[in-house]
This record gives C-alpha cells, structure tokens and sequence, in this order.
C-alpha cells in the first residue's frame, strides 16, 4: 500500500502496538541479532503463548492500520498488545 502523505495532517493519538515475540521472530529470521533466536527458547515460549503460535506480519500490520485509522478514534494513550494472549496468559 502506498499512501501520499504530501500536505496531509495526521492526529497522533499516543496509541502503540506491541507485536512481541512475532517481531522478534522475523527479525531474527532477517539477520538481525536476536535475544530470542535461539530456536529452543523460542520454542519453550511458544508453549506459553495461549494460541500456540507465533503471530504473522499481515495481524500486526491489520492493528496498527487499526490503530492508524478513524475507528480507533478513542483509542487514546494506550498500547495494543497483539501477542496471542501471551501477556494474559
């Protein structure tokens, strides 16, 4: 998706995503030097996490278009946690 930004204003709402485990999944799947890289401590948090997967790119992306878009208006000074109910588990 390509949007023009160009003489656009965007109202910052003070909300946040917090994918996780699935960022650091894929960042450890590009190159990158991850704390979680290693596949045995991943897997033993996958154990932990109540959907028993990690999530994918395009759900996070869905939250933040949500969180980016009108109908997450009174979504205001709030982190979205999209971790599969890790954190609540």
């Amino acid at each position: 998706m390509n949007i023009s930004v160009e003489n656009k204003v965007a109202p910052v709402t003070g909300a946040a995503s917090s994918p996780g485990l699935a960022a650091a999944k894929t960042f450890a799947e590009s190159g990158a030097s991850v704390a979680l890289a290693d596949c045995e401590a991943l897997d033993a948090m996958l154990k932990e996490v109540p959907i028993g997967r990690l999530g994918r790119a395009e759900e996070i992306a869905d939250a933040v278009l949500w969180l980016c878009s009108p109908a997450a208006s009174l979504a205001v000074g709030h982190a979205l946690v999209v971790d599969g109910g890790y954190t609540v588990r």
